[in-house]
């Protein structure tokens, strides 16, 4: 049962994460469709181009960094929750809670 509860959030956190960035794709402003026409060669690219490739990219990944955080927060206060008074579950629950909070704090400082 635990599995598939943990399987289907991350499932559903991936989902989630990449939807915006689906849907933006179909509309054709996605990722790396923000680049000028001519940038079909590499040779024929602006540095401007180069750098808005950069900031999707790393868009992106701080998009994938916060929803990782998000599921780890989740998993922790999952495990928080039904405890039941089990003080190893409790330690466990509040490390990741923890972790994902100090993960966050690098990642923002980056």
């Amino acid at each position: 049962m635990r599995q598939t509860l943990l399987i289907t959030l991350i499932t559903f956190s991936i989902l989630f994460a990449l939807a915006p960035a689906a849907l933006a794709g179909e509309t054709g402003k996605g990722w790396f469709n923000d680049l000028s026409a001519n940038c079909f060669n590499l040779g024929d690219c602006t540095m401007e181009d180069f750098i808005q490739m950069a900031v999707n990219l790393i868009n992106f990944m701080l998009g994938i960094a916060g929803a990782l955080a998000l599921l780890i927060f989740v998993f922790g206060g999952y495990n928080w929750i039904t405890s039941g008074g089990n003080s190893e579950k409790v330690q466990k629950g509040l490390q990741a809670i923890m972790a994902a909070l100090i993960g966050l704090v690098i990642v923002a400082s980056a």
